[in-house]
C-alpha cells in the first residue's frame, strides 16, 4: 500500500488511533517498527541504515529545499528548533549553494 493510499484510509480512522497499526489493530512497539525499517533497508540494498535514518533524511532534505525550519520542527513534532537544527546533517553542497548567497 502506498503513503498515499494509508493517508487516504486513515481519513475514516479516529484521531486517538495509532498511525501505523500492526494487523492486530494494535501499536507497533519501537523494538517491531526497528526491525520493520531493517527489512525494509535489507530488501533495498541499503547499508547502516536505521529506524531513524529516514525521519533524518526527510527534515534534511525539507530543509535543503528551502522549508523554514519552524515549519519543519512543527511536522517533525519538535517542541523546540534547536532538536530539529540538531537533525539536518552537512552537506557540502548545501554549503557551498548556502557560501554563494554570500557574494556580492
Amino acid at each position: 500500500m502506498s503513503l498515499q493510499a494509508h493517508l487516504d484510509t486513515l481519513q475514516h480512522v479516529a484521531r486517538d488511533k495509532p498511525f501505523f497499526q500492526t494487523q492486530r489493530k494494535s501499536r507497533f512497539t519501537p523494538n517491531s517498527l526497528q526491525k520493520w525499517f531493517k527489512s525494509l533497508y535489507d530488501k533495498a540494498g541499503i547499508i547502516g541504515a536505521s529506524s531513524h535514518s529516514g525521519r533524518r533524511t526527510f527534515i534534511t532534505r525539507l530543509i535543503e529545499q528551502g522549508a523554514d525550519i519552524k515549519a519543519v520542527s512543527r511536522l517533525a513534532g519538535h517542541a523546540n528548533i534547536v532538536t530539529t537544527a540538531i537533525y539536518v546533517e552537512d552537506n557540502p553542497d548545501r554549503l557551498k549553494r548556502i557560501a554563494n548567497l554570500a557574494i556580492f
